[in-house]
């Protein structure tokens, strides 16, 4: 259900921009918020992709508030009067993501680092400037690899190339290639 509202709730936002000729959206995620998708993502296993979690830019959606805390936020709201809501289902352990700002990043923050938002948003930043640096390597060996394109859906590459690369500049390569 959560995914299903993310997803429609992108759709119309970026049908807006498409529809009154905007460049950008702006999207309301802070630095709580990129603590809790990291984590998340180390949970399900990922990589230095999934550890760089949100970035502040991709393509048309800015996130200008990712380096603030939720309690900066939530602060300046009361000292400012500034009306707000609250989305109900936010409050719910049903779902994962709730279940990990609600329960486990307080759980953690309290028996084992009192700053662990600040610790998942550093592993984020250095797993963002990782995932780059590799990103760019495998772009690079791949234009060495890719021997033609084979009509919109198909390319034809050098498998050998590919299989000799260092594997964490293969894998990219494959999932560049697939994507």
């Amino acid at each position: 259900i959560e995914m299903t509202a993310r997803e429609a709730r992108y759709s119309f936002m970026l049908g807006l921009i498409n529809d009154e000729s905007s460049e950008m959206l702006a999207v309301a995620h802070h630095a709580s918020d990129l603590a809790e998708s990291v984590l998340m993502n180390i949970i399900r296993g990922a990589g230095t992709r999934g550890m760089a979690g949100m970035r502040d830019r991709r393509g048309c959606i800015i996130r200008p508030l990712l380096g603030i805390s939720k309690y900066d936020i939530d602060e300046y709201v009361q000292n400012n009067n500034v009306p707000y809501g609250i989305d109900e289902t936010n409050l719910s352990v049903q779902y994962t993501r709730n279940s990990i700002r609600l329960e486990l990043l307080p759980y953690l923050q309290k028996k084992y680092n009192p700053n662990i938002y600040d610790t998942l948003n550093r592993l984020a930043m250095n797993a963002a400037e990782d995932e780059d640096f590799l990103a760019g390597q495998a772009q690079h060996a791949m234009d060495g690899i890719l021997i033609q394109e084979v009509g919109d859906f198909f390319r034809s590459f050098d498998g050998h190339a590919v299989a000799a690369t260092y594997p964490a500049i293969g894998k990219r390569i494959i999932r560049m290639l697939l994507h």
